[in-house]
């Protein structure tokens, strides 16, 4: 599931146990035929404490916590596997070492090697500016000889990711505060990274207000957010079943504009 102070969405989501199920790291029981348990990992929780990691952090709790009810929900008992490096996690579900992976971003050279559910979250990722402060917006050449900022290590979704490879001034800082901080009193033009993430931190800072600040029209990008059965686990048999428990749990608009990579 450039996927965090602003989130990532490619690697977000690789940098992306509870609920009384056994976690276990290494010695594992195989997944019988009829798939009766899955053995379902994710992305890491990240441990250091900038802010930009707490809404990477939340995506995959909510994705872990779902894919357990949602498997439960249709008979599969869910066997949760401690998280590794996420390259080692996308190989073991390849080999069928693992037989689901929580929160994953899908993509087409992903798709020939897992079986990929329906979304179950839009993560989405945008712009900023001050109230009445609009300007037109098609591309990110429209940034050109504007300041922005994001917070400290933003690792940002195409086409948003452009905004590094022009000549863009982004300031960074780990302050969210200093972000609002700064759009408010005209210092920088915009803010840019995950809307939803972006949008609550007007409430914790509690100076401003969100009819203080608007999103910027034409420069969201909505990135899916799925699960992903290994293509040689048993339990890609339920994919139909699995996508219909979610749909039901964690229903999602899909009229959305989708941008993906």
């Amino acid at each position: 599931m450039r996927t965090a102070g602003v989130v990532h969405v490619k690697s977000i989501f690789r940098a992306l146990c509870v609920l009384g199920v056994a976690v276990t790291g290494v010695a594992l029981p195989a997944a019988a035929a009829d798939c009766s348990h899955a053995r379902i990992s994710g992305p890491q929780i990240t441990k250091t404490a900038a802010p930009a990691t707490s809404d990477m952090n939340s995506t995959i709790k909510q994705g872990r916590d779902l894919a357990l009810r949602a498997l439960t929900s249709i008979g599969v008992e869910p066997v949760v596997v401690s998280p590794e490096p996420w390259k080692r996690v996308l190989e073991q579900l390849r080999s069928g070492s693992l037989d689901l992976v929580h929160t994953i971003l899908k993509s087409e050279e992903r798709s020939k090697v897992y079986t990929f559910t329906v979304p179950w979250k839009r993560d989405v990722h945008g712009i900023l500016v001050r109230a009445g402060h609009s300007f037109p917006y098609a591309s990110v050449g429209d940034l050109d000889g504007k300041i922005g900022a994001a917070l400290l290590g933003a690792r940002l979704p195409p086409p948003l990711n452009k905004i590094r490879e022009r000549d863009i001034g982004l300031i960074e800082t780990s302050s969210p505060t200093s972000l609002f901080d700064m759009l408010k009193a005209g210092r920088v033009d915009f803010i840019v990274g995950p809307i939803e993430y972006l949008l609550r931190l007007p409430q914790t800072a509690g100076a401003y207000r969100h009819k203080d600040f608007e999103i910027l029209s034409g420069a969201t990008v909505h990135i899916p957010v799925h699960m992903a059965f290994s293509r040689k686990s048993p339990c890609a048999a339920k994919l139909e079943q699995l996508n219909a428990a979610l749909q039901k749990l964690s229903p999602i608009r899909l009229d959305s504009r989708v941008l993906t990579e």
